[in-house]
């Protein structure tokens, strides 16, 4: 079928499905879009997804070179883009649990404004989904009479298709009042241009979905009394000087109030304990709270103790969605953007028992060399896919849900299986070692002694047992579900003396009992993972 060149999105969207025999319902499943949202397009509602979008309709379709080509220009020919004018507040209204965080901004936007700040640059990163854009707009509106001469808002689009520093630059210059036909020269003469129009002026430029340090730096003023503000997932911290602020998750009590101001604070109100449990499986992650919100401002027959049993399962992320906005397609940016060995190291976290852990233990479970794990480790922590935190890293709740996704995606059950097994043998082996060691009568080396954890003294066994105690003890449970029936016995005959050392705060009736238990009965389930 030859089909126009200038049809829409939507047209072809259309003619594609037909031709394919597909039905929405069908293409939505293939595609993880939602059926309103095919549906939108298709009346032509949503003239241009995201790139994102379109690729996995592509995919869903099986589209290949011209067809496929035509299909992607169709979408860049509708997609609305980002205005680059001032900004606006938070849509929902104040900005919840961020109090501190537009407090600093204040405080450094008048030293700015003053002229006393040499790098007059404002960064804000963060893990998907976490309001950086909520905050850059909010404090953007806030700060506004600071700066009268102007305010401007781009979008560089850098988890999309980003905007390159000559282009942000001459949407600028337009802004700034330079007819399109004189914004010509190199791109060093157009930010000559840009910076002496400015020169002398205070305006406030807000920079969104920043990708990397690069992308900002031809955009920077020139001029003292200017304030840049900044946001990406990347802590931009090759922009030296400046302030710097990491937006973390909000506080649960923050979190129960924005799920309040979408849901109904009556409605919040009636089941405390729901509103709580449901702020912890959303990980008090704004994006989630928010769909979360969403689900129930639009299904007033739920409870929120039902969300809640739904939140639970590990299909989380299938529910927290609401048309194109998803937690799981605002991970997908990132991860996508991943080298081949970080994506992989990514995925097999989600086999760590614990929320938190090291470079080693990640090695361990990826199946690879310790110094790689850091590596890759350091790439997660730059896109804010990991918290780092010492010499120790973090996956968020909901990121790990994530991770299982795209191991059950890309590998085989069998491989997820056999790294399992090896994460957690391997901590059940080091916790014998380390509990060994204060054996006061006999200290045997146990079978499987991990070299990359050399556990020599006491005080280094007592380090690692406290710090990994969130990875050890669910191992002892999965050994004992898996019926490692000699390793659990080794490891709780070898902490014993420990106990002693820790009597609090570790279930040793529990441990204790898995070493002299049989097998578990046939079909009895596993233990449970760290939940978010």
């Amino acid at each position: 079928m030859q089909w126009g060149k200038e049809a829409t999105f939507g047209e072809l969207l259309l003619r594609h499905r037909q031709a394919t025999g597909l039905t929405q319902e069908e293409l939505a499943e293939a595609s993880g879009m939602s059926v309103r949202a095919i549906g939108d397009i298709e009346r032509g509602r949503a003239r241009g997804p995201q790139r994102r979008s379109v690729d996995a309709l592509a995919d869903a379709l099986r589209l290949a070179d011209r067809a496929r080509a035509e299909f992607l220009a169709a979408a860049r020919r509708g997609r609305r883009r980002a205005p680059a004018g001032p900004p606006k507040p938070d849509p929902s209204g104040e900005l919840i649990g961020r109090d501190t965080e537009l407090a600093e901004l204040r405080a450094f936007a008048e030293l700015v404004a003053r002229g006393t700040e040499e790098v007059p640059v404002a960064a804000i990163s963060g893990l998907p989904g976490v309001g950086k854009t909520s905050l850059l707009t909010t404090a953007a509106h806030a700060l506004a009479d600071l700066f009268p001469d102007g305010r401007f808002f781009l979008d560089l689009r850098g988890m999309d298709e980003p905007l390159t520093p000559a282009r942000a630059l001459d949407r600028l210059l337009r802004l700034l009042g330079v007819p399109e036909t004189e914004i010509r020269g190199s791109l060093a003469e157009r930010a000559w241009l840009y910076r002496s129009l400015l020169d002398g002026k205070r305006v406030l430029l807000a920079l969104d979905n920043v990708p990397a340090a690069d992308a900002v730096r031809t955009l920077l003023p020139g001029t003292a009394r200017c304030l840049v503000l900044v946001a990406g997932r990347r802590a931009l911290t090759e922009l030296t000087g400046g302030h710097h602020r990491v937006l973390n998750v909000l506080r649960t009590a923050d979190a129960v109030a924005l799920l309040a101001r979408i849901a109904g604070a009556r409605r919040v109100d009636s089941e405390p304990g729901a509103a709580a449990e449901v702020a912890r499986l959303c990980g008090n992650l704004p994006l989630a709270l928010r769909l979360a919100g969403h689900r129930l401002a639009v299904s007033p027959q739920w409870t929120l103790k039902g969300l809640a049993t739904m939140l639970a399962d590990e299909r989380r992320l299938s529910l927290l969605s609401a048309g194109h906005l998803q937690v799981r397609t605002a991970f997908a940016l990132s991860y996508r953007q991943l080298g081949e060995r970080t994506r992989l190291v990514f995925r097999h976290l989600s086999v760590v028992p614990g929320a938190d852990f090291t470079p080693a233990l990640a090695a361990v479970a990826a199946g690879i060399e310790p110094d790689d794990a850091g590596r890759a480790l350091t790439a997660l922590a730059e896109a804010s896919l990991v918290r780092r935190d010492g010499d120790r890293y973090e996956l968020h709740g909901l990121l790990r849900a994530f991770a299982v996704e795209r191991f059950r995606e890309e590998e085989s059950p069998s491989a997820r299986r056999a790294a399992a097994d090896r994460t957690n043998a391997w901590l059940v082996h080091t916790a014998t070692r380390a509990g060994l060691l204060f054996d006061v009568w006999q200290r045997a080396e146990p079978c499987g002694e991990p070299a990359s954890v050399p556990l020599r003294t006491c005080a280094e066994a007592e380090a690692w047992l406290d710090a990994e105690a969130g990875n050890w003890i669910p191992a002892i449970r999965y050994a004992a579900h898996a019926r490692w029936h000699h390793d659990v016995i080794a490891v709780a005959r070898a902490l014993h003396w420990f106990s002693y050392v820790r009597v609090r705060p570790h279930p040793w009736p529990e441990l204790f009992g898995l070493g002299g238990a049989g097998p578990p009965a046939p079909g009895a389930p596993p233990p449970r993972a760290a939940s978010p």
